[in-house]
């Protein structure tokens, strides 16, 4: 063998090497983001990990939560343990934001998973959600971003995110193509879930065929009827609840911690507006689902009770 067919296998191998290590530490780092979501955001998508983890902020030290405590980094667990989740929030809070940094971890970390968002609204999907994904995506860095689609593999279906609308008058055939959705890996992300048709999320929950199918309901509450706290509701769906008295940029009375999200002004000029102790102002400020939409006619205690006085009539019979 000539010293030249030598040096061309030596480089030929050097290279080989140089792939496979490339390709373990890949899978390393993969595994690794898989167990610790919140490195991923700060490490690939640069996200200051103190505005997913409050606890982080030296003020929650003394903090007496209104909400679930620490809810986002509660999602991220619950998340982990392949449980569903329905999320009440405050207006405000970053939990699109949040919905779409879970987008491309999810999308990043299981290979040829499928992450699906919807919403009741082709525009918010396209400025919510989607708007945020495509802030993200120069630092994410793979795939192909189109509308209201992220091919992992241009051209290729296989291994994606996808949006589609889903509203309370939505069709069979939405329904229908939301129950065409199947996965090893799988994420389902509804927004504005108050407003979705529970048709859809029903062909969603009937989907969920694998252990690792995940559903994550978000939301600001309308009342206790509506779907998304009727979806909190269910066994086995771990509910969270987010308050805007508990959101960084008003525990540290600091409006710019977080750029864009709630503040004491914020939540004060609802109160103004609304009534302290309004269904609305409960609702946009502190996630709580209020018995009633603030203009019920008819409110539910009425109903309640007059149930209870068909059933004292029927004893007594």
């Amino acid at each position: 063998m000539t010293s030249d067919a030598i040096q061309l296998q030596a480089m030929a191998l050097r290279e080989r090497l140089v792939r496979e290590n490339e390709q373990e530490e890949e899978i390393r780092k993969r595994n690794f983001y898989r167990e610790n979501p919140l490195h991923y955001f700060s490490e690939r998508l640069g996200i200051r990990p103190e505005t997913i983890d409050w606890t982080l902020n030296e003020s929650y030290k003394s903090h007496k939560w209104d909400g679930t405590p620490n809810p986002f980094m509660q999602i991220l667990n619950a998340i982990q343990k392949n449980l569903w989740i329905g999320v009440e929030s405050a207006t405000g809070t970053g939990k699109t934001h949040f919905g779409a940094l879970l987008v491309l971890w999810f999308l990043e970390c299981w290979e040829n998973s499928v992450v699906i968002t919807t919403a009741p609204k082709q525009d918010q999907l396209a400025l919510h959600i989607w708007k945020e994904i495509g802030i993200l995506f120069p630092k994410f860095g793979r795939g192909e971003l189109t509308q209201l689609r992220l091919r992992m593999s241009p051209g290729e279906d296989r291994w994606l995110a996808i949006g589609f609308v889903a509203g309370i008058k939505a069709n069979e055939e939405s329904s229908t193509k939301a129950q065409g959705f199947h996965a090893e890996h799988m994420l389902i992300i509804l927004e504005e879930t108050p407003g979705i048709s529970m048709q859809v999320i029903t062909a969603f929950e009937n989907t969920c065929t694998s252990t690792h199918n995940i559903i994550l309901a978000l939301g600001n509450p309308d009342n206790q009827f509506d779907n998304l706290h009727q979806f909190c509701l269910m066994d086995g769906v771990e509910h969270v609840r987010i308050s805007a008295y508990d959101h960084p940029n008003v525990v540290l009375d600091n409006p710019s911690f977080i750029p864009g999200a709630c503040t004491k002004t914020g939540i004060e000029r609802i109160e103004n507006r609304f009534g302290k102790g309004s269904g609305i102002t409960l609702s946009r400020t502190r996630g709580l689902s209020p018995s009633q939409g603030d203009n019920s006619l008819i409110r539910p205690e009425w109903c309640l009770k007059a149930v209870e006085r068909a059933d004292t009539a029927k004893d007594i019979a």
